[in-house]
């Protein structure tokens, strides 16, 4: 069991480095990860890599209409 089972996270730009870094560890600890990001390729690369615990959705967190 990892320190992170059924917990939810939402990694906002998850597609590189460090919020990358903090997707992968979050899986890898048990939770369930929704990626958000500006680069759509990554993204799903990077979930799909992950597994079904990670879900990618395209998100530009400096336009508030896409956080709702």
């Amino acid at each position: 069991m990892g320190r992170l089972d059924g917990k939810v996270t939402i990694v906002a730009g998850g597609t590189s480095g460090a919020g990358q870094w903090t997707a992968e560890r979050f899986v890898e600890e048990g939770a369930r990860v929704v990626i958000a990001g500006r680069h759509a390729e990554e993204g799903e690369r990077l979930a799909k890599h992950l597994g079904p615990q990670a879900h990618f959705i395209p998100t530009d967190v400096t336009h508030e209409a896409e956080l709702r």
